[in-house]
C-alpha cells in the first residue's frame, strides 16, 4: 500500500530554503490575481497549507510588485501565526520599502515585539497612528503599541494606547481589565496620580483613584483612603471595579500593625497529607537558612496546619490580624485554597498560593501563585513543537479528568497560535489494549489492514501518519503499556509530547526504548545542569540526606520569592510587600520561575525532557547530518513537493 500523506508544505518551504540559500529570501514571480485572492481565501478560511501552496511561486527573485508584495504579506502571516517570527520579520523586510503598505508596516511592528526589539516596533508603529487605518488595524495597532510600552517598562504610555482601544475595541471589559492589572501592579504613585488626573471623569480614571485608596488604606492611611474613594463616588463615570471603592467607605481600620518580619505558612502537617506538608515545610525551611545567613534582615515563619478542621479563611485573619504577617505562603489543598485566597484579598494581605486549583490568582491582585499547572505545560510543549517546524496535532487522551483537561487546554492553545489539530481519540482509564485508537490515528483502513495481514511484497507496512506530534496527557503506569503498542502497531518516526506524569526513571527504564521520539515537560529536574538546582540539591542532601521532591523545591522557590520581596529596606506594609511580589522578574527558580505575570500567575521556563539510554535527561537538539560535498555550479534546487490538490 503506498503512502499517500505527505509533510507539511510549510516546513518543507522553510527548510528548502533554509539549507540552499543560509536564509529565507522571497523574490518576483508571476503571481496572478487570481493566485493572489485564492490565496487570501484560504487564509481567510484557516488552510494555511493550501495558501502557501498557491504562494510558491514567491520563492527566488526580489519582489517587484505590489500583487507580489501581498502574497509576501500573506506567507508572513502565516509564519507569524505558526510561531516562526524571525523567518516572517525576514520576509517582510526584504520587501522593499515603496511596495510597503500600512498592513506590512503593522505587522513588522508586532513582530519586532515578537522577536523582543520592543523599542524598534514603537518606532516603526508610532507614524501609522496618524494614517487612515480601518478599525480592525487600528485596534490591532493599538493593542501592539501597549505591549510594548509595557516591555520597555513606560506604564503610562502603556495605559494611554489602552484608553486608545476603548472606542474601536468590541470588547471593552477585556480593555478595562488590561487597564486595572496595570494600574495595580505596574505603576508607582506618581504614575497613579498623574494617571487619575489624565483620565479624569473616565473608567480608568476612576480606577487610578481606586488603587491610591487602596495603597493609602494598606498603608493604614484610612482618612487618606476614604478620601480618594469618595472622589470616587464624587463622578457619575461608573467603572467595573466600583464595589471595592464602596467596601473601601465600610471596612474598619484594623486594630493591629503588620511585622515586616514574619510570613505565615498554611500546610497540611497532619492527617492523610501531611507527608506533602513535611515536604513543603523543609523547603521553605531550607529557603529560611539560606536566606537569613546571607541577609541583614531576617525573617521568621509561622506555621498553621490546615488538616485541623479549622476554616482556611479564619486561619487567614487570625494570620493577619493577631500574629500580623506581612504575607502568606500556601495552602496547598484546593479545598482550603479558594476560601483562604478570597478572604486574603480581603484582608489586603498578599498570599503566595501553592495549589493547583483554577482561579486561584484571580481572586485578585493580592493572590500570587507559584505552582506547576496544566496551562503552563501546554504553553511549554507547544512552543517546543512550533519552535521545531511542528504544526499538525493528533491527541490520545484518557477518560480522566486530568485528560480531559488537559485535552481541552491544548485543543484551544493550538487553535489560538495557527495550529491544526488532525484527530482526537480517548480511552478509557483501565484500557490495556490501544490497537483501535491507534489505528484511527494512522488512519488505518480495513483495506489497508488487510493488504498488510497478505504475504504481497508490495504492500508497505503501515501508512504515514497524518500529523507532525501526538499529545498524551497521561501517566508513566499507563505510558509503559501504551509506549510499545504505539510502535508496534506502526506509529513511528512522530514526535510524542507527554506531561509532568511522564517524569519516571522505571518508565526509562521498561519502555524507554520506545519513545525515542518523546518530549515531555517537568518544572524540576533532579539532576538539571542548571546551577541553581545543582546548589539547592547538594543543600538539600546535606541537610535532609535524603533527594529533593518537586514539592520541597516548589516551597523553596516559594520561600525565596517572598523572602526577596521582604529584604527590601523600604518595606513599610503588605502593599509594599504586593508591589515587590508583582515586580519581580529575572528570578532563577529551581522550578523554573522567573517572576509573575499581570495578574499573579507564576511565569515559568519549564524543564523540556526526553528518555535516553533508559533514563530521563534534559532535552538535546539531535546533531546536524552533514551536508554532503557539492562541487561549485552543480547544486540544483528541487521544487518543494506540493499536497494532493
Amino acid at each position: 500500500m503506498k503512502r499517500k500523506w505527505v509533510r507539511s508544505l510549510g516546513i518543507q518551504f522553510c527548510l528548502v530554503l533554509t539549507l540552499l540559500l543560509g536564509s529565507f529570501s522571497l523574490s518576483h514571480a508571476l503571481l496572478t490575481s487570481y493566485e493572489l485572492e485564492t490565496s487570501q481565501e484560504l487564509f481567510s478560511a484557516g488552510r494555511y497549507t493550501e495558501a502557501l501552496a498557491l504562494l510558491q511561486p514567491l520563492a527566488g527573485e526580489p519582489v517587484l510588485t505590489a500583487d507580489d508584495a501581498a502574497g509576501v504579506l500573506l506567507v508572513a502571516r502565516i509564519y507569524q501565526i505558526q510561531g516562526n517570527f524571525p523567518v516572517s520579520l525576514r520576509l517582510l523586510e526584504e520587501i522593499p520599502r515603496e511596495l510597503r503598505t500600512q498592513r506590512h508596516e503593522l505587522l513588522r511592528g508586532e513582530l519586532l515585539l515578537e522577536n523582543d526589539r520592543a523599542l524598534d516596533a514603537i518606532h516603526v508603529l508610532q507614524p501609522l497612528i496618524r494614517q487612515p487605518l480601518a478599525e480592525a488595524d487600528q485596534l490591532a495597532l493599538y493593542q501592539a503599541l501597549s505591549s510594548a510600552a509595557q516591555n520597555i517598562r513606560q506604564p503610562l504610555l502603556a495605559l494611554y494606547y489602552l484608553q486608545q482601544q476603548l472606542p474601536v475595541s468590541p470588547n471593552r471589559a477585556s480593555v478595562l481589565q488590561q487597564a486595572h492589572r496595570l494600574l495595580q501592579d505596574r505603576m508607582s504613585d506618581s504614575d497613579l496620580d498623574e494617571a487619575a488626573y489624565l483620565w479624569r471623569n473616565s473608567e480608568i480614571g476612576q480606577d487610578a483613584l481606586l488603587q491610591l485608596a487602596r495603597r493609602a488604606f494598606a498603608r493604614q492611611r484610612y482618612a487618606e483612603a476614604r478620601s480618594y474613594a469618595r472622589q470616587i463616588f464624587a463622578t457619575r463615570t461608573s467603572f467595573p471595579y466600583w464595589y471595592e471603592a464602596t467596601r473601601l467607605l465600610d471596612v474598619e481600620a484594623p486594630l493591629s500593625g503588620v511585622r515586616r518580619d514574619t510570613v505565615g505558612v498554611m500546610l497540611p502537617l497532619s492527617g492523610r497529607y501531611a507527608a506533602y506538608g513535611d515536604q513543603l515545610k523543609k523547603g521553605l525551611e531550607l529557603a529560611l537558612t539560606e536566606f537569613n545567613r546571607s541577609h541583614p534582615i531576617k525573617v521568621t515563619l509561622t506555621f498553621e496546619d490546615t488538616a485541623k478542621g479549622e476554616a482556611a479563611a479564619h486561619i487567614v485573619h487570625r494570620l493577619a490580624n493577631e500574629k500580623q504577617v506581612v504575607g502568606i505562603i500556601g495552602p496547598l489543598l484546593k479545598a482550603n485554597a479558594v476560601p483562604a485566597a478570597e478572604r486574603a484579598q480581603t484582608e489586603m494581605v498578599p498570599m503566595l498560593s501553592l495549589a493547583q486549583a483554577q482561579g486561584i490568582p484571580e481572586t485578585g491582585d493580592y493572590v500570587f501563585r507559584d505552582s506547576l499547572t496544566p496551562r503552563h505545560q501546554i504553553q511549554s510543549l507547544i512552543s517546543f513543537a512550533l519552535a521545531h517546524g511542528k504544526t499538525r496535532f493528533s491527541i490520545l487522551y484518557p477518560q480522566t479528568t486530568l485528560g480531559v483537561t488537559m485535552t481541552d487546554l491544548f485543543i484551544g492553545e493550538v487553535l489560538m497560535t495557527g495550529g491544526e489539530i488532525v484527530d482526537i481519540s480517548s480511552y478509557s482509564n483501565d484500557a490495556t489494549d490501544f490497537k483501535q485508537q491507534i489505528y484511527d490515528l494512522i488512519h488505518m483502513t480495513p483495506e489497508m489492514l488487510e493488504a498488510l495481514e497478505t504475504d504481497d511484497p508490495e504492500a508497505e507496512e503501515y501508512p504515514e501518519p497524518p500529523f507532525d506530534a501526538l499529545f498524551i496527557p497521561d501517566y508513566a503506569d499507563k505510558l509503559e503499556l501504551l509506549a510499545p503498542q504505539l510502535v508496534f502497531y506502526g506509529l513511528k518516526d512522530r514526535t510524542l509530547l507527554g506531561i509532568n506524569g511522564w517524569n519516571s526513571r522505571d518508565l526509562g527504564k521498561k519502555a524507554g526504548r520506545f519513545l525515542k521520539d518523546a518530549v515531555f515537560v517537568d518544572a524540576f529536574f533532579a539532576g538539571s545542569s542548571r546551577p541553581e538546582v545543582q546548589r539547592f540539591e547538594d543543600l538539600y542532601r546535606q541537610v535532609y540526606r535524603e533527594d529533593p521532591s518537586i514539592l520541597a523545591a516548589q516551597a523553596f522557590d516559594s520561600g525565596m520569592l517572598m523572602f526577596e520581596a521582604c529584604s527590601d529596606p523600604g518595606l513599610n506594609s503588605r502593599e509594599d510587600l504586593r508591589m515587590r511580589l508583582a515586580g519581580i522578574e529575572e528570578f532563577q527558580g529551581v522550578t523554573g520561575t522567573t517572576g509573575f505575570a499581570l495578574g499573579g500567575e507564576s511565569l515559568k521556563q519549564l524543564y523540556l525532557l526526553q528518555f535516553y539510554s533508559g533514563r530521563v535527561r534534559e532535552y538535546q537538539e539531535p546533531e546536524p547530518e552533514p551536508e554532503p560535498l557539492v562541487e561549485e555550479g552543480s547544486l540544483e534546487v528541487p521544487a518543494p513537493s506540493l499536497p494532493n490538490q
